[in-house]
């Protein structure tokens, strides 16, 4: 696994200032063997587990999203690793690297779709097969988080408020009667949310929610606006580490001499 110098030595050097402040990760699937993903929202399994050894590594600590909201101090540099969708690849591909390692992750799960292909796909391959219940069970009962992420994955923004509700409570409501357990995390499908969205989620019991805007955590004002760094395909183990020290999406080299030349001038960097 290459990493430049540049990244290695601002990783070493901790350049984040920011170990108190927590991190979520937002993957999709995990697709098998040398399989390149379709879809540059997802990843190769091989990549997944770069990325569990870099953060076992370098010293970040996997918590689950549920944990944001308690009441213990988390450890330094906390990092919630989270599954969007639950697409079945992800069994393999990054549920039992995660539980032979000893580290946790959170599924946000469609409800109307368990176990069979993810209809707001469109299409009915392989990588859009979901995981079942009795995955979800297992899972769960080794300590891995299941949240929500509505019935039928809609733009929540382009429907009307009672729609809404059954789309969030509906889930939350199925995965809580088949799973027999709380679900208290939410994330909106598309990342797309408005201040009814929010209202419904609130007063559906969800605790949590994530958005997709990056940046480090912010439980205190922004318990239903939750940022996090998306993980796309095409990111290298140094881009995924740069991504960890910046809590960006964008870390090119673009980004990186931009940092570089404030840092020079000394005048500190704002990453946007």
């Amino acid at each position: 696994m290459f990493i430049d110098p540049v990244t290695k030595a601002l990783l070493l050097r901790d350049a984040t200032g920011n170990e108190s402040a927590p991190l979520i990760l937002m993957y999709h699937g995990t697709t098998l063997g040398n399989t390149r993903p379709s879809s540059r929202y997802s990843t190769t399994a091989s990549s997944f587990i770069d990325h569990l050894d870099i953060i076992k590594k370098y010293g970040w600590n996997t918590i689950r999203l549920r944990d944001l909201a308690g009441s213990e101090k988390l450890p330094p540099r906390s990092l919630a690793i989270t599954f969007d969708d639950g697409y079945s690849n992800n069994y393999e591909g990054a549920y039992l690297p995660l539980l032979e390692r000893g580290m946790c992750a959170t599924w946000f799960i469609v409800t109307s779709d368990i176990g069979r292909y993810a209809g707001w796909m469109g299409l009915k391959t392989e990588e859009n097969l979901l995981l079942s219940y009795e995955q979800l069970r297992e899972m769960a009962a080794s300590g891995m988080e299941i949240g929500a992420h509505t019935c039928t994955h809609p733009d929540l923004t382009s429907i009307d408020r009672p729609a809404v509700s059954s789309e969030v409570a509906g889930s939350k409501a199925e995965l809580e009667d088949r799973l027999g357990m709380a679900v208290t995390s939410f994330a909106y499908p598309f990342g797309r949310w408005n201040e009814v969205v929010v209202d419904v989620v609130r007063s559906a019991g969800f605790t949590l929610a994530c958005g997709v805007r990056p940046g480090w955590v912010d439980t205190g004002s922004e318990p239903f606006l939750l940022r996090r760094i998306t993980i796309f395909a095409d990111d290298t183990p140094a881009t995924f580490i740069r991504k960890l020290i910046f809590a960006t999406n964008e870390a090119n080299w673009k980004k990186m001499a931009g940092y570089l030349a404030a840092r020079i001038r000394g005048r500190g960097c704002v990453w946007k």
